[in-house]
């Protein structure tokens, strides 16, 4: 159990830090103003927020336009990159999910469980 804790501790880590970088992504692709730093301090609080409604959508588009309002960005710019935020999400999600579909082992109604070893 020890050796797990570390591992899951850098994944946690890892999915914060691709989160703002998808949101830098969007930044830049609308070619609003915002740093990467900036971002760094921005993404995981509108990301980790409680969800409210179905997949965190309109209060993460609050959320955002508020927190860049706060950081000097355009609030506009935090709502449009909120929405693309939102559709990458759901785009990855929707292939992940027709992969799941799809796969052999969900064809042969066969999914193995791995369980913990205890020492």
């Amino acid at each position: 159990q020890g050796k797990s804790g570390p591992k899951i501790a850098v994944l946690s880590l890892t999915i914060h830090v691709l989160a703002v970088v998808i949101a830098w992504c969007c930044v830049r692709s609308i070619a609003a103003a915002g740093d990467f730093e900036q971002l760094f301090m921005l993404t995981p609080p509108f990301i980790t927020m409680l969800p409210i409604s179905i997949a965190g959508w309109e209060v993460r588009e609050a959320t955002t336009m508020v927190a860049f309002g706060y950081a000097g960005l355009a609030q506009t710019d935090g709502t449009v990159v909120s929405i693309l935020f939102g559709a990458v999400y759901f785009i990855v999600g929707a292939h992940g999910g027709l992969v799941w579909i799809f796969s052999a082992e969900k064809a042969s109604g066969h999914i193995e469980v791995a369980h913990a070893v205890e020492d």
